[in-house]
């Protein structure tokens, strides 16, 4: 993955993309801004907390499932998904 990801009130936000773009962002299906909602099944934010969560992205498996949820205006929230195929080169995530 290429994210740059912050926590706001539990939710991990997508604050951009590694310098190098990566598939995330080669996609065009994640925006900064966006809130990742689901990781591979597993509903954010979990019970556990932050480091959990943080931990469930940093060490997901491939095809690696993401579900974001994107503001779109007066129409409400707009959920996208991203299936990320396989792992290729070393892309990692950046939490800030």
């Amino acid at each position: 993955m290429d994210l740059s990801v912050a926590a706001f009130d539990r939710d991990v936000v997508v604050t951009g993309f590694v310098p190098c773009k990566g598939p995330v962002e080669t996609s065009g299906r994640c925006q900064p801004g966006d809130t990742l909602l689901r990781i591979n099944g597993v509903d954010l934010p979990t019970a556990n907390g932050y480091m959990a969560d943080m931990d469930l992205l940093r060490h997901c498996t491939y095809p690696c499932h993401l579900v974001f949820a994107r503001q779109a205006g007066q129409e409400g929230q707009q959920v996208v998904e991203l299936v990320l195929p396989e792992k290729k080169g070393r892309w990692g995530v950046l939490f800030v």
